[in-house]
């Protein structure tokens, strides 16, 4: 027990000392993005980032971008290095009207809007990222480390975020969940039930499009939510 102790001390050690981790601010201009992520942002969501970043910059402290010690090119936060190249090109105005679009912008006071605006004024003057320098990687691992800095293993609870957050707040944060496509619940009738339709009232569930693939296990939820409700149905 003692010797295994031992052992995995000595690993442990082995692969703090050999891992050089090194926190620095860099200049944005001075970070390489990677031309080989694999990820893909469309122009609307970068516009999102792009916003979401100017209205809450103390996030880019808390989690520093990714990149390699000799080369610079990053590993993680590709997406969000491209929005701070972006901002740094931006007018004063430009800064302005896209804060405006953003719901807790609006929220804060005038002295707290004054003193976000003079954060990226004085940031675009010296545009410093706070960035994670990592070596001793092989070729394998930071192709690796790019996959699975981007991969999200969890899964949203819609019920949750729809009764505990802000739907604007959440929408201009990214989510997907309001770009809705509408799913009529008679497109699961048979022609032979068809008649039935004239009878009563009927519901339009609105599914996003990322939950396309999984329709019939929310099929299956509305099924269960209603089957306490006598003679409703659903086909």
């Amino acid at each position: 027990m003692y010797i295994h102790a031992l052992c995995l001390n000595f690993v442990r050690k082995f692969y703090v000392r050999n891992m050089a981790n090194d926190y620095k601010n860099m200049l944005v201009t001075d970070i390489v993005l990677n031309a080989d992520n694999p990820r893909e942002i469309t122009p609307d969501k970068l516009e999102l980032l792009v916003q979401s970043i100017l209205v809450f910059p103390k996030m880019l402290a808390i989690r520093p971008v990714v990149a390699d010690a000799e080369t610079h090119v990053v590993y993680g936060g590709n997406m969000r290095t491209r929005a701070l190249l972006i901002i740094q090109q931006l007018g004063k105005q430009e800064i302005v009207q896209k804060l405006e679009q953003q719901t807790k912008y609006k929220r804060l006071t005038s002295f707290e809007q004054q003193e976000l605006l003079e954060y990226w004024e004085k940031w675009q003057k010296r545009p410093l990222v706070r960035v994670q320098l990592v070596s001793d990687l092989t070729e394998a691992e930071k192709a690796e480390f790019v996959i699975k800095d981007n991969v999200g293993f969890g899964k949203w609870e819609f019920d949750e975020l729809a009764n505990k957050w802000d739907n604007n707040l959440l929408a201009e944060w990214g989510m997907d969940i309001w770009h809705n496509t509408d799913t009529d619940i008679d497109s699961f009738f048979t022609d032979a039930e068809q008649k039935d339709k004239a009878k009563g009232l009927h519901v339009l569930v609105s599914v996003p499009d990322e939950l396309e693939a999984e329709l019939d296990e929310i099929r299956q939820v509305v099924e269960a939510a209603v089957a306490s409700y006598t003679g409703v149905k659903v086909k």
